[in-house]
Protein backbone atom coordinates (compact mmCIF):
# COMPACT_ATOMS: atom_id res chain seq x y z
CA UNK A 1 0.00 0.00 0.00
CA UNK A 2 1.49 3.56 -1.10
CA UNK A 3 2.01 5.79 1.89
CA UNK A 4 -0.48 7.99 0.26
CA UNK A 5 -3.07 5.69 1.11
CA UNK A 6 -1.76 4.76 4.51
CA UNK A 7 -1.83 8.58 4.98
CA UNK A 8 -5.84 8.61 4.00
CA UNK A 9 -6.43 4.92 6.08
CA UNK A 10 -5.13 6.86 9.25
CA UNK A 11 -6.76 10.41 8.84
CA UNK A 12 -9.99 8.32 8.31
CA UNK A 13 -9.54 6.52 11.54
CA UNK A 14 -8.43 9.42 13.44
CA UNK A 15 -12.03 11.55 12.35
CA UNK A 16 -13.39 8.00 13.60
CA UNK A 17 -11.73 7.99 16.99
CA UNK A 18 -12.71 11.47 17.07
CA UNK A 19 -16.27 11.47 16.73
CA UNK A 20 -16.46 8.22 19.28
CA UNK A 21 -15.30 11.27 21.38
CA UNK A 22 -18.26 13.83 20.54
CA UNK A 23 -20.83 12.77 23.15
CA UNK A 24 -18.82 13.33 25.80
CA UNK A 25 -16.69 16.26 23.82
CA UNK A 26 -19.56 18.09 23.50
CA UNK A 27 -21.42 17.35 26.50
CA UNK A 28 -24.45 16.12 24.68
CA UNK A 29 -26.34 14.47 27.55
CA UNK A 30 -27.31 17.58 28.77
CA UNK A 31 -26.91 19.93 25.60
CA UNK A 32 -29.32 17.46 23.71
CA UNK A 33 -31.93 17.18 26.12
CA UNK A 34 -32.98 20.61 25.96
CA UNK A 35 -34.48 19.17 22.27
CA UNK A 36 -37.54 16.83 21.38
CA UNK A 37 -36.84 13.64 21.32
CA UNK A 38 -36.85 13.22 17.48
CA UNK A 39 -34.12 16.02 17.14
CA UNK A 40 -32.35 14.29 20.39
CA UNK A 41 -31.80 10.91 18.45
CA UNK A 42 -30.98 12.71 15.17
CA UNK A 43 -27.57 14.21 16.51
CA UNK A 44 -25.96 10.81 17.79
CA UNK A 45 -27.62 9.04 14.79
CA UNK A 46 -25.93 11.03 12.35
CA UNK A 47 -22.58 10.78 14.48
CA UNK A 48 -22.72 6.98 14.50
CA UNK A 49 -23.17 7.29 10.88
CA UNK A 50 -20.63 9.20 10.05
CA UNK A 51 -17.97 7.47 12.44
CA UNK A 52 -18.99 4.37 10.11
CA UNK A 53 -18.20 5.86 6.72
CA UNK A 54 -14.32 6.85 8.51
CA UNK A 55 -13.92 3.73 9.47
CA UNK A 56 -15.54 1.99 6.13
CA UNK A 57 -13.40 4.13 4.59
CA UNK A 58 -9.99 3.13 6.48
CA UNK A 59 -11.15 -0.54 5.65
CA UNK A 60 -11.18 -0.47 2.41
CA UNK A 61 -7.37 2.05 1.87
CA UNK A 62 -6.49 -0.61 4.05
CA UNK A 63 -7.74 -3.97 2.76
CA UNK A 64 -8.27 -3.72 -0.58
CA UNK A 65 -5.53 -0.73 -1.83
CA UNK A 66 -4.88 -2.40 -4.85
CA UNK A 67 -8.81 -2.53 -6.26
CA UNK A 68 -8.56 1.63 -4.65
CA UNK A 69 -5.55 3.05 -6.84
CA UNK A 70 -5.98 0.78 -9.87
CA UNK A 71 -9.65 0.43 -11.01
CA UNK A 72 -12.25 3.16 -11.80
CA UNK A 73 -14.56 2.61 -8.95
CA UNK A 74 -11.16 2.60 -6.81
CA UNK A 75 -10.69 6.13 -8.60
CA UNK A 76 -14.84 7.05 -7.94
CA UNK A 77 -14.39 6.34 -4.33
CA UNK A 78 -11.67 8.60 -3.74
CA UNK A 79 -12.64 11.47 -5.58
CA UNK A 80 -15.84 11.25 -3.64
CA UNK A 81 -13.73 10.89 -0.61
CA UNK A 82 -11.80 13.89 -1.81
CA UNK A 83 -15.79 15.89 -2.42
CA UNK A 84 -16.69 14.82 1.18
CA UNK A 85 -13.93 16.91 2.92
CA UNK A 86 -14.12 19.62 0.49
CA UNK A 87 -17.79 20.25 1.04
CA UNK A 88 -16.93 19.69 5.11
CA UNK A 89 -14.27 22.20 5.03
CA UNK A 90 -16.59 24.78 2.99
CA UNK A 91 -19.24 24.10 5.25
CA UNK A 92 -16.63 24.79 8.61
CA UNK A 93 -15.91 27.81 7.08
CA UNK A 94 -19.72 29.08 5.93
CA UNK A 95 -21.52 27.72 9.39
CA UNK A 96 -19.18 27.98 12.22
CA UNK A 97 -17.86 30.61 13.91
CA UNK A 98 -14.59 31.06 12.83
CA UNK A 99 -13.65 33.79 14.97
CA UNK A 100 -13.10 30.65 17.52
CA UNK A 101 -9.33 29.11 17.32
CA UNK A 102 -10.47 25.61 17.50
CA UNK A 103 -12.85 26.64 14.12
CA UNK A 104 -10.25 27.87 12.16
CA UNK A 105 -7.97 24.88 13.41
CA UNK A 106 -10.87 21.95 12.02
CA UNK A 107 -10.90 24.23 8.72
CA UNK A 108 -6.87 23.55 8.19
CA UNK A 109 -7.45 19.91 9.48
CA UNK A 110 -10.70 19.19 6.89
CA UNK A 111 -7.70 20.99 4.29
CA UNK A 112 -5.92 17.93 5.00
CA UNK A 113 -8.54 16.02 4.35
CA UNK A 114 -8.71 17.32 0.88
CA UNK A 115 -5.48 17.54 0.09
CA UNK A 116 -4.47 13.85 0.70
CA UNK A 117 -7.26 12.54 -0.59
CA UNK A 118 -6.66 15.04 -3.83
CA UNK A 119 -2.86 13.98 -3.72
CA UNK A 120 -4.09 10.10 -3.98
CA UNK A 121 -6.02 10.91 -7.18
CA UNK A 122 -2.72 11.28 -9.20
CA UNK A 123 -1.83 7.26 -8.63
CA UNK A 124 -3.98 5.24 -10.85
Amino acid sequence: MSIIMQLCAAYEIAFGVFHLTFPALLQWQDQLSRLSSDNRVVVPTLNEALTLKFFTTAYLYIRLPHEIKSTKLGYSLRVCITLFWLWRMIVQMNRFNTRRSVHRYLTMVFGVGVFLNAASLKYR
